[in-house]
């Protein structure tokens, strides 16, 4: 029996975001300090992931 599926790929929007849309994107994310604080933490943390894979 076979079923259908809806491929995902198929229906998304592909359209790209203008420069303006973007810089209000990442101000906006700037502006979270809690957020930034805790990227900043997470990738400090991969720097010695390089190291442990040797």
């Amino acid at each position: 029996m076979a079923y259908e599926t809806e491929d995902p790929l198929a229906t998304r929007d592909w359209t790209l975001a203008t420069d303006e849309e973007l810089r209000r994107g990442y101000e906006e994310m700037a502006a979270d300090k809690e957020r930034e604080a805790e990227a900043m933490e997470w990738s400090e943390a991969l720097i010695g992931d390089g190291f442990d894979s040797r």
